[in-house]
């Protein structure tokens, strides 16, 4: 994945902290994990539908018996499914100015 040029950036990239400089690897969760810490995934019927195929080549099967909990997002196809989620882990220069974002009320962002 490439960034798009310092003009292109907006307010997407930068609720994101998506910059210029930095990189972000994006992992892609397997919907049928059981185990979710609570309001961090979508409720199990808005999750994302892969074909059993996807969940045992690309995920090695389900979450709660011998697959992954999250993949690389290659291939980048299973990010076209409705319910898709995703972990993005940024890192580079400024993971401290990340940390330190906070919204109007003080909360971590």
């Amino acid at each position: 994945m490439s960034h798009p040029s310092p003009s292109e950036l907006g307010p997407v990239q930068e609720a994101l902290s998506i910059y210029p400089s930095g990189s972000a690897i994006i992992q892609v969760k397997n919907p049928t994990s059981s185990s979710n810490p609570r309001g961090a995934s979508l409720a199990e019927s808005k999750r994302a539908d892969y074909p059993d195929e996807i969940i045992d080549e690309v995920f090695g099967g389900d979450a709660d018996g011998k697959g992954r909990k999250f993949v690389p997002a290659n291939p980048i196809s299973l990010l076209n499914y409705d319910g898709a989620e995703i972990l993005m882990i940024a890192e580079g220069k400024n993971a401290g100015e990340v940390l330190e974002k906070k919204d109007e009320k003080g909360t971590c962002l």
